[in-house]
């Protein structure tokens, strides 16, 4: 619902419906679900090429928020491991 808001522009509305998805996943004890890209920092949906950057660098992917500047780097090594084991596998 965020990212729907976010992608039409809205991003007070975005901000504020992703606010309350942590609030609610922080009192129930459930993690935030996997695809959801969001700012731990500012708490906004990220869309990539309207309101963050992301960059390929050293086995990690870089994510920069436009609107706080916090950039969150997470490493894709399991992606290049099972890359490995396809190729010894021929």
């Amino acid at each position: 619902l965020s990212e729907k808001e976010a992608l039409s522009g809205n991003m007070a509305r975005a901000k504020r419906y992703m606010t309350i998805a942590r609030r609610i996943s922080g009192r129930n004890k459930v993690a935030m679900p996997k695809g959801a890209m969001y700012c731990r920092h500012c708490s906004t949906p990220l869309v990539p090429g309207l309101n963050c950057r992301v960059r390929l660098r050293n086995h990690r992917i870089g994510t920069h928020c436009l609107e706080c500047d916090s950039i969150r780097r997470t490493p894709y090594i399991m992606e290049i491991k099972e890359r490995r084991t396809c190729r010894q596998g021929r």
